[in-house]
């Protein structure tokens, strides 16, 4: 049985863990006073006399204010409402710890905590020590106070905080510490376990980081929204590091490393890019073979000229949550194979997309970089569009860089020049510090000079039309990164790229100006379980081809997954009845034992005396207790020689005989009748 109580804290640790809280949070003004009435109660006698139902009534009354103060704060300020209301917890629950040591007994019972226990009927004194009633046991607040200071102070997320609670806590533990060890044994101890704190501290941060970007991406995966070709919000003047996913997306077998293009945009205002007078229309397999597309009209060329086209192809896989999402396809696509799907779609920006599909699509493309089949000519009222709010931005800089009246080709090469010689990349995002009106593209392109690729792509093409050529905004994924394990290129969600389009000698082209090192800059912020993960991936990737295969063939590999199942249901089977009766015989062994004394009949003594009030010090032995309350609580009958008796059967390996037992249990009940009596008469 638990025979102590809630301690006292030591002299000055309750009010130096307010001062802290107040250090942490900024409330000084609140903090102070609150210390020195707090800890004024150990020099002063004058106490308050209060019942246990004035104690029910104190409790009541906080509860109460606690719930109006987190409905108040929460509808003011919503979840950082929750925030403030964590740091003000000490002055809610003020008035409850300073009723408690002004009272005349100190503590509180634990019926006036836990509405559940009021109702409870008070256990009588011949109560069993290892089940006594928690309705009539009295604690004290003190340990539970500073507990609760020290989690709002961690609100204020100091960098000192650490080593406050540390300071804190080597304090309290002192004053409980084994007297049997060398002082300096325990410091050194201490000193090791808040080094070996500190370090567990600091990883548990970063663990922090790493799952709330994991459970981020995770919820990412479980609401994966497919690229939208209508519209594109951009992270164009949020603040923050952004951050993406190293969730497989795309598999790509291709001979060199391209860009694959989802969708097209030709009209950008404030951060966003949308697809204006782009519509869908249906596309047709080819007559001969339902599983091959064509993206163009096939009848405008022959095959002899699309030789002379310097015609490519690559593989692709590509997943398609809940069966919907748009194509990953180069630039001059014309034919797309291996596709056995109920309809597709193209609109006049080249973005292909499928709306009733399977899982996972495995697709063979065809394309020439030297031709743009699917892209509509430029709208010269839409392609050469710049906001009016950028205007004056975009037309600086194409004084400055001396474009007007310039070649195309001077014009482009100009164009990645500035950007590759005075501009980096980088994925921190900040508010602009010379003025908080300055557009975000202002900003970027004028003072900070660094950005990911969405600044690069649409500072390229506002500028390409300011200096009088079409452009549009593309966005897609960088095919970069090689895995020998798949030997194929694969593309992840951090491979997101976007870049400009640029319609040059009667057709549209690439132009990227994001500087070349931005892949090797996502890179190196992977995690270190990427390898793990990219096994994961490759695995459930074959899985996924197998479930969405059409090919019989390649359904018969269901038997090689069913074969470990038979053999591990024939393992469960055969060796059940030797693992129970194995198992069985080893529970037989390991009997539990019993220790001696637990049923001590002095124990409820130690129940009675702590439903009385008497409190044992912390650190404070048993034999230490009685003598104490003996010298000082004069109505109390002698002790001493029931404690012999007692000490003797837990501690003595003889124990007791049948005859000192009864003996020890009759001058059990002759003391707490006596105790009874005394205490009535008082």
């Amino acid at each position: 049985m638990n025979d102590r109580v809630l301690s006292i804290p030591p002299t000055g640790l309750l009010g130096c863990t307010l001062l802290f809280w107040g250090w942490q949070t900024q409330l000084w003004a609140l903090a102070i006073p609150m210390a020195i009435l707090v800890e004024t109660p150990r020099w002063v006698e004058w106490r308050w006399e209060l019942s246990d139902k004035d104690f029910n009534r104190l409790m009541d009354f906080t509860s109460v204010l606690w719930l109006a103060t987190a409905i108040f704060l929460f509808n003011r300020d919503s979840i950082q409402g929750l925030f403030i209301l964590l740091s003000w917890m000490p002055i809610v629950f003020f008035l409850l710890i300073i009723t408690q040591v002004y009272s005349e007994r100190g503590t509180v019972a634990l019926s006036s905590l836990f509405l559940s226990l009021r109702r409870q009927q008070p256990a009588s004194a011949l109560l069993s020590p290892l089940q006594p009633n928690p309705a009539t046991r009295r604690v004290h607040l003190g340990y539970p106070y500073a507990l609760l200071c020290l989690l709002a102070a961690s609100s204020g997320q100091h960098v000192s905080f650490f080593l406050g609670v540390f300071i804190l806590f080597a304090w309290a533990l002192w004053t409980i510490r084994p007297q049997r060890y060398w002082s300096v044994t325990w410091a050194i101890l201490l000193v090791a376990s808040f080094a070996l704190g500190y370090v567990g501290h600091v990883s548990l941060f970063q663990l922090q980081n790493k799952m709330e970007a994991m459970i981020v991406s995770w919820f990412q995966e479980l609401l994966w929204q497919n690229r939208d070709p209508y519209r594109q919000n951009t992270a164009i003047g949020e603040i923050g590091e952004l951050k993406e996913s190293d969730q497989i997306i795309l598999r790509v077998k291709t001979e060199v490393p391209v860009l694959l293009r989802e969708a097209t945009y030709n009209s950008y205002f404030r951060g966003t890019w949308q697809a204006q007078t782009a519509s869908f229309h249906d596309l047709v397999p080819l007559p001969d073979d339902d599983k091959q597309w064509s993206l163009v009209n096939m009848n405008s060329f022959t095959l002899p000229e699309l030789e002379d086209k310097k015609v490519r192809h690559l593989s692709v896989s590509s997943y398609l949550p809940r069966g919907q999402g748009m194509l990953a396809l180069p630039m001059g696509s014309f034919r797309v194979n291996h596709l056995l799907l109920p309809d597709m779609m193209i609109n006049d920006f080249g973005a292909v997309k499928v709306n009733r599909g399977p899982g996972l699509v495995d697709y063979q493309v065809y394309y020439s970089q030297d031709q743009s089949w699917v892209d509509a000519p430029p709208r010269l009222d839409e392609d050469l569009k710049v906001p009016e709010e950028e205007q004056d931005t975009f037309n600086e800089l194409v004084r400055e860089l001396g474009l007007i009246g310039q070649p195309s080709s001077v014009i482009l090469d100009r164009i990645e020049a500035h950007f590759a010689s005075k501009f980096r990349y980088s994925l921190l995002l900040s508010a602009p510090t010379h003025s908080p009106t300055l557009s975000p593209l202002r900003n970027f392109l004028q003072f900070k000079k660094s950005g990911h690729c969405e600044y690069f792509a649409t500072s390229t093409v506002l500028l390409l039309r300011a200096a009088g050529l079409p452009a549009r905004y593309a966005a897609g994924f960088a095919v970069q990164e090689y895995s020998n394990l798949e030997e194929a290129y694969i593309v992840r969600k951090r491979h997101a790229h976007a870049w400009a389009l640029v319609y040059v000698d009667g057709r549209w082209r690439t132009l990227d100006t994001t500087p070349a090192n931005w892949f090797n800059m996502e890179s190196d912020r992977a995690p270190w379980w990427q390898s793990l993960y990219d096994l994961w991936s490759w695995a459930f990737h074959g899985f996924s081809q197998w479930r969405w295969s059409s090919d019989d063939e390649e359904n018969n590999n269901l038997l090689w997954l069913l074969l470990p199942l038979f053999a591990i249901l024939f393992w469960r089977l055969y060796f059940k009845k030797w693992v129970k009766k194995q198992r069985s015989l080893w529970q037989t062994a390991i009997k539990p034992r019993t220790e001696q004394g637990l049923d001590s009949a002095f124990f409820q003594v130690v129940t009675q005396l702590q439903n009385l009030g008497y409190i044992r010090q912390a650190g404070e032995t048993l034999p230490t207790w009685l003598r104490r309350l003996e010298r000082t609580q004069l109505d109390l009958p002698p002790l001493q020689p029931i404690l012999q008796l007692h000490q003797r059967y837990r501690f003595d390996p003889q124990c007791l005989s049948f005859d000192e037992q009864q003996q020890l249990t009759q001058a059990v009940q002759t003391w707490l009748a006596q105790a009874r009596e005394n205490h009535k008469n008082i």
